[in-house]
């Protein structure tokens, strides 16, 4: 089913392309997509939102377990042993058959690198047959499937022995002919993909990192998609007929911050700080009401967001009266709050850029919140690269940051990295022991009831302990149009991320 529904998403594309060139003139190619987006990287994870690498498996967007994809099925043996047997007949563009050898290469390079490294210490792959991966978890009840919808999988020498993908080379239903970093793509139908014959004759990814000049290309014909655009751009296409759906994932925003740092070490300042946001205003103003106040950092729909959630009306009352209890006075009504002649300022870093355009907005919202409460919130806005390496080193008091809560489908991953001691993304450098326990104990649990309750444990302590304040789950960081009646594949997070996938017509 999931083949055939692949096929149609891609017929879908060539329409698509069909329907752009009879409203503008014949310009260009009807046969081919063209795709307008902010920025191109070669790297697995551009190159699997493109259709030229593929996973084992593919995410679900509501959390629920992953479809199949290279990998027919996962069958769970016990023990944390898996068994994946591929799917016949699939080569890499290179002509290479897709076999367990290349699959397990391909794994052992990405569980050694990057933010997937500290699998690499869990998961253990190797070929049982040429047709079949064993994969060992060192955690037993680990659902290693939910892992694997972040590995693509790519042609033995397609990684240099620094890490650095320098030939992109898949399985997917497109085929990297031009691939430049930052520039642009070429791909042509792969005319042996295993799920048919593309209907598209192939993509051209133009980068344009000014989201005004995507929605004009769209706007003039000379695109058929453009990703992330302004809200404000989206509402003007779609009254002039042109699709800005909604993704099927939220995207949450929340304040890091940075363990120990200033007078936010201090646990009632991150809780006033809590108390004391608007998060429905922020919501409303910053994000164009495409976002819903949020108190924790799962969203709505995960099994796990009634347990994370904190309360998220404002108590700007409330947030007063903790900060009295803790010392934080004020020498006059409506002034800065001090304790110990030391003024309760917080530094707070945000960004500018094409990915974020609501973050300045919601921090100078967030600002004016604090102030009411005696907080006096200090933001600076960076560029992207600015911003990127001050949070990367911990060179902060607090932060605005970003979460895909689906980007490690399992909640486990997005514990783990974020918000253990050793994450790779916690650059709050939060460590608590209590917290640490219970991801180790949800690691080690013999059975799926004592993981869950493990899970939820980690999370009470998070809310406890409020590394992060939670502001808005946003509804709309992914805003595209199209210039036809085709949708994106909102059924998967991962896709949609970066260029929303074709689906078939509603």
């Amino acid at each position: 089913m999931r083949t055939v529904v692949r096929l149609g998403l891609l017929l879908a594309l060539a329409a698509a392309g069909a329907a752009a060139l009879g409203s503008h003139g014949g310009r260009r190619d009807p046969a081919r997509l063209v795709v307008a987006a902010p920025t191109l990287d070669l790297d697995g994870g551009h190159l699997r939102t493109l259709g030229v690498a593929e996973c084992l498996f593919e995410a679900d967007v509501g959390f629920g377990p992953p479809w199949p994809g290279l990998a027919l099925a996962a069958t769970d043996e016990g023990g944390g042993r898996w068994s994946l047997p591929l799917r016949p007949g699939v080569r890499f563009h290179n002509g290479r058959p897709l076999d367990a050898p290349a699959v397990v290469e391909s794994l052992r390079e990405a569980l050694s690198r990057g933010d997937a490294a500290w699998l690499g210490a869990l998961l253990t792959a190797s070929a049982r047959t040429r047709d079949v991966v064993e994969v060992i978890s060192s955690a037993p009840r680990l659902p290693v499937p939910s892992y694997l919808v972040r590995v693509p999988v790519l042609a033995p020498g397609a990684v240099d022995a620094h890490g650095r993908v320098v030939a992109p080379v898949g399985t997917g239903p497109f085929v990297a002919a031009r691939y430049v970093a930052d520039e642009g793509a070429r791909l042509v139908a792969n005319r042996d993909w295993w799920g048919g014959v593309p209907a598209s004759a192939g993509v051209d990814v133009l980068v344009a990192r000014d989201p005004a000049t995507r929605a004009m290309l769209v706007e003039t014909g000379d695109a058929d998609w453009a990703q992330r655009v302004s809200r404000a751009d989206a509402a003007r296409l779609v009254r002039r007929g042109f699709r800005a759906p909604a993704p099927a994932y939220l995207y949450n925003v929340y304040v890091v911050f940075r363990a120990g740092a200033g007078p936010v070490a201090d646990a009632a300042v991150r809780r006033a700080v809590a108390l004391a946001a608007d998060r429905g205003r922020i919501a409303r103003v910053a994000f164009d009401g495409a976002a819903r106040p949020a108190g924790g950092v799962f969203p709505p729909g995960h099994r796990l967001h009634g347990g994370a959630d904190a309360p998220v009306a404002r108590d700007l009352a409330g947030a007063e009266r903790v900060l009295e209890a803790a010392g934080w006075r004020r020498a006059s009504p409506g002034g800065v709050r001090a304790r110990d002649g030391v003024p309760l300022r917080v530094p707070l870093l945000t960004v500018a850029d094409a990915y974020r355009p609501a973050w300045a907005t919601a921090a100078e919202l967030l600002r004016e919140d604090l102030a009411e409460a005696g907080i006096a919130l200090e933001v600076e806005v960076l560029e992207r690269a600015a911003w990127s390496a001050r949070t990367a080193r911990g060179d902060f008091v607090a932060t605005l940051r970003g979460r895909v809560p689906g980007w490690w489908p399992d909640p486990y991953g997005v514990l783990r990295t974020d918000f253990r001691s050793d994450g790779v993304n916690n650059v709050g450098r939060y460590a608590s022991a209590a917290f640490d326990r219970a991801l180790d104990a949800a690691l080690a649990a013999p059975d799926d009831a004592t993981r869950e309750a493990a899970l939820a444990d980690a999370v009470r302590v998070l809310r406890e302990d409020r590394p992060v304040v939670a502001l808005v789950h946003d509804e709309g960081r992914e805003t595209y149009v199209t210039a036809s009646d085709v949708v994106g594949d909102d059924d998967d997070t991962t896709r949609v991320r970066a260029f929303p996938g074709p689906r078939a017509r509603r």
